[in-house]
């Protein structure tokens, strides 16, 4: 453990390496397994939500941001098994909860986001209206490959996420899928 904010995190696991310059917000509502390693730039933010936990052998790549939830949904939570990789660039938002599996392989620059703006007045500025959010969960042995968007769940387990993909409907176990928004190409085996 190299980084100062990680001394009053919930729970920090033996062999774990966080960068001195890991942005850590409400650390009293962060759990980290052993292993794990965070990398530079990365911001974990528990400030709105319940909890964010990492599991143990954890890979977060650097300038990724994890952020629970916002003000408007105080029960938002991210979980994060075992031996998963998170990509350089990712954002990971968990509004109404994220769960995401063991053993899942993020890309670059991918984008897990269950909340969207209300904009059906258009007397209220959209910024006024509020939103929506829902559950995402990723589940174990996916691959969700660089610059994807995930706006619904479930994805797997074992599914194949193609690169720029735009993923709005739940996703079938061992199926790849790709395009905006990602339709079914094939199963994996």
């Amino acid at each position: 453990m190299t980084n100062s904010a990680a001394q009053s995190l919930k729970h920090i696991g033996e062999d774990s390496v966080l960068h001195p310059d890991v942005d850590i917000v409400s650390a009293e509502k962060i759990w980290i397994g052993s292993g794990v390693t965070i990398e530079r730039g990365v911001l974990i933010d528990a400030t709105y939500g319940q909890e964010i936990v990492i599991g143990n052998g954890v890979t977060i790549k650097r300038y990724s941001s994890l952020i629970a939830s916002g003000s408007e949904f105080e029960d938002g939570y991210i979980r994060i098994g075992e031996r998963t990789h998170i990509g350089m660039y990712n954002l990971l938002a968990g509004h109404a909860g994220l769960k995401i599996g063991a053993d899942v392989l993020c890309g670059p620059y991918v984008s897990v986001n269950g909340y969207a703006h209300n904009f059906s007045n258009d007397d209220i500025p959209i910024n006024g209206q509020g939103g929506v959010a829902k559950q995402i969960e990723i589940l174990h042995n996916t691959y969700v490959a660089t610059r994807s968007t995930i706006l619904a769940g479930p994805i797997g387990p074992g599914a194949v996420i193609g690169a720029h993909s735009l993923v709005t409907d739940p996703v079938e176990p061992n199926s790849i899928v790709h395009g905006v928004p990602a339709k079914h190409v094939r199963f994996r085996n």
